[in-house]
Formats: C-alpha cells, sequence, structure tokens
C-alpha cells in the first residue's frame, strides 16, 4: 500500500463535507464493525445454504440425468455446462456456459438460480448449486472431479515444467489427478467421494 493510500483510508467525511483525519482508535472500531458485518453476512449465507441443503434432499432422483464433460441431459434436452467445486462446504456448482442455456431444461427447477435483472441490463447465466445432501451430488461431484483430474494432467503434458513449479501444480495435486482418472468410471457412477 502507497503512502498516498495509507493516508487515504484514514479519512472521513465530516458533516461539512470535508475530509478529516481519524484516529488510530476511530480506525480500530470501524474495522471491528466491518469485521463484525462480514461475519453476519457469513452466518446468514450459512444458514441459507443449510436450507437449500435440506431442501435438495427431498428432491427424487431422477435417473435420467447425465453429467457429462461439458453438458448435461435429460434425455431429451442438452445444455451445455461448466462445473465448480466450493472449497468451504465441497458444493458443487454449475453454471450454463450460455446465456441461451437454460438450465431448468435438464435440472430440478428447485436447485437453479438466476439473478439476472431486466431493468437494469443484469444478465447472468443459470447456475445449480449442489449441496451434499441432494441425491444429485454424487454425480455431479465426480463430474467435476473427473474434469479437474484431466485439465490437470492436460496441463502437465502441454508444460511439464508446471509439474512442482510454485505457481504451477503440486505434486500431490498431479498424483490424486492421476489416482482419480484411474478409477474414472467409479466417480462417474457417483461411486466414489473424497
Amino acid at each position: 500500500m502507497s503512502a498516498h493510500q495509507a493516508a487515504a483510508a484514514c479519512l472521513v467525511l465530516d458533516e461539512n463535507m470535508d475530509l478529516v483525519p481519524i484516529s488510530e482508535e476511530q480506525q480500530q472500531e470501524e474495522n471491528e464493525i466491518a469485521q463484525l458485518m462480514i461475519n453476519k453476512f457469513r452466518q446468514e449465507e450459512a444458514e441459507r445454504n443449510r436450507i437449500r441443503a435440506a431442501e435438495q434432499a427431498k428432491i427424487p432422483l431422477d435417473k435420467s440425468i447425465r453429467f457429462m464433460a461439458n453438458w448435461i441431459d435429460n434425455g431429451d434436452q442438452k445444455v451445455k455446462v461448466f462445473y465448480s467445486l466450493n472449497d468451504e462446504d465441497k458444493s458443487v456448482t454449475i453454471y450454463a456456459s450460455g446465456y441461451l442455456d437454460y438450465l431448468k431444461r435438464v435440472l430440478p427447477a428447485e436447485i437453479v438460480t438466476n439473478d439476472s435483472d431486466i431493468s437494469s441490463d443484469y444478465c447472468e447465466t443459470d447456475r445449480a448449486r449442489i449441496f451434499k445432501e441432494s441425491p444429485l451430488y454424487p454425480f455431479a461431484r465426480g463430474r467435476q472431479q473427473v474434469n479437474w483430474a484431466k485439465g490437470i494432467i492436460k496441463r502437465i503434458k502441454k508444460r511439464p515444467s508446471l509439474l512442482g513449479n510454485i505457481s504451477g501444480i503440486s505434486e500431490a495435486e498431479f498424483k490424486k489427478a492421476k489416482e482419480i482418472m484411474k478409477y474414472e468410471k467409479e466417480y462417474l457412477a457417483g461411486k466414489m467421494q473424497d
């Protein structure tokens, strides 16, 4: 942080709209308030996720849903997607690849979200967050793991110098990726989890 940024961090607007310095005690108090707000937000988000997970546990398993490398299909429709793992609770988030790919075509509508707002021209793609309690979780997690492992192995084959490099891929990650690929069919069938 530069001296200018440090100085700006300790200034506030007074009632005359002038920038005035604040004391270290006031700065500490502001930091504590901000941390309390962050903690409250995290607790509320954890509670919302707990409720969503409980709701997902009630959704019956649709055996026609197939989680493929770059799409999901249900026998009738196919939607291009990509997968992401949430490290905090190990939930899998599935994102539609394009704005015209609707996850509700292939997944239960209860788990699909889209916070687009037409009035403000804010658009985003559909996404579905699948928690451990969901009957779809083993299949989505298996696919996410296999896709991750394939990506690691592909990167190492393309650039072997990445292996063990501090900004690259660790030996442990590479070993885990090889292990997942060894049991790829079991992962995709939802029979193996880490």
